[in-house]
């Protein structure tokens, strides 16, 4: 490939990069956790994007000084290329899975890999068995060329093992992206392998970034910003996919609400309702499992999804627990309540989920009407 074409591509995936990664660097709603893990995937591409360029830039030109930069630019290539595609696995299992305890065996196992093949490029530099340059400063692939492919692919193809397994405790979304990204990335491999150029991996890796990233996007559209939990579009989502299962599905939905929380933005300030919104949804979040779905469906509203089977008496109990002991820490001057409905939807019946919501909306109503006659100001 000409210098300039060479030069063309990868600029270009080096820009767009640098643009992801400086969008995403300001975005303040997002897990710390996840900015983390593929911002590092980001950075760690750009050198192997620099080296490519270089490769492009000194190859077949002759002199033992430009071999021996060779040699140290391909390396580094290598070294950045691997580094960054098991970053973008250990990404992938984050979103899927976001278990920490999971993810720290998982990064000590990746570095630990990526130390052996560390050590493997070093050793290849006296012994070329993944690649070599002749006397003329062509570059060839080695013998064991393919060892390199196997430990690029190691990770994705655990990755998709894994969610095979874990199938009903992941997301179709996500199953389907490590797919995605997994098709894109050996395209750019086997092309780059086949036209011996190496830029022509860069087409398809970006593509795999952007894709990553257009999916963080959609994904953040589904939260609400000030609490952290979903919003109603992601309820809805979450409705409409169990509704696409197979098999009929009971669940409990309930709706909470926060008493006398108008009073609070009108004496207190909009700061103050804005704390008491994110400290219910702490309270509700310290209190579900990973199986179980909290949205902020309106201004003052939570609605809660769990499965039949699990007591949705004994988890509000919990919340409302939850709640006293934070008024108990609190020096507000005011305390904080919750009024409630629930009802069972089940999949595949009779039932529209509009009018599941309605009626424990009207409960909730009740609810709030029966303490404004018992004299319990809260509730107003």
């Amino acid at each position: 490939m000409p210098l300039v074409y060479s030069f063309n591509t990868l600029f270009g995936s080096f820009l767009v990069i640098v643009i992801i990664c400086i969008d995403y660097l300001f975005k303040y709603n997002t897990d710390a956790v996840q900015r983390k893990i593929f911002v590092s995937c980001l950075i760690m591409t750009l050198p192997a994007i620099v080296c490519d360029f270089a490769h492009q830039a000194v190859v077949g030109q002759s002199g033992q000084t430009v071999q021996i930069a060779l040699y140290i630019i391909n390396t580094v290539y290598y070294i950045s290329q691997v580094g960054a595609m098991y970053l973008m696995a250990v990404f992938l299992d984050y979103i899927s899975f976001k278990d920490m305890k999971r993810l720290k065996i998982i990064i000590m196992t990746v570095a630990a890999i990526n130390l052996l093949h560390i050590i493997a490029l070093l050793l290849n530099l006296q012994w070329g068995f993944y690649f070599f340059f002749t006397s003329h400063n062509e570059f060839m692939y080695g013998d064991k060329y393919f060892i390199r492919l196997l430990i690029s692919y190691l990770p994705f193809i655990i990755d998709i093992v894994d969610l095979l397994i874990s199938y009903k405790n992941v997301s179709v979304h996500h199953i389907n992206l490590v797919f995605i990204i997994l098709i894109l990335s050996s395209a750019g491999n086997t092309l780059s392998f086949i036209a011996n150029n190496a830029s022509l991996f860069w087409i398809c890796s970006t593509a795999c970034l952007l894709t990553l990233y257009l999916f963080i996007i959609r994904a953040e559209a589904k939260f609400d910003v000030l609490t952290g939990v979903g919003n109603r579009g992601m309820f809805y989502e979450f409705i409409d996919r169990l509704n696409k299962q197979s098999g009929e599905q009971s669940w409990s939905i309930a709706l909470l609400d926060i008493d006398d929380f108008k009073s609070i933005n009108s004496v207190y300030g909009h700061i103050e309702g804005d704390n008491v919104l994110r400290n219910v949804a702490v309270s509700i979040k310290g209190c579900i499992r990973a199986s179980d779905l909290v949205v902020r469906y309106g201004n003052d509203e939570f609605i809660l999804a769990v499965q039949s089977e699990y007591d949705i008496d004994r988890l509000i109990a919990r919340i409302q627990q939850a709640i006293y002991d934070q008024n108990e820490k609190s020096d507000r001057a005011y305390k904080l309540r919750l009024s409630y409905g629930y009802d069972s939807f089940v999949t595949h019946s009779e039932q529209n989920i509009n009018d599941v919501l309605i009626h424990i909306e009207k409960l909730m109503c009740s609810q709030k009407n029966a303490k404004r006659r018992s004299g319990d100001r809260s509730a107003e």
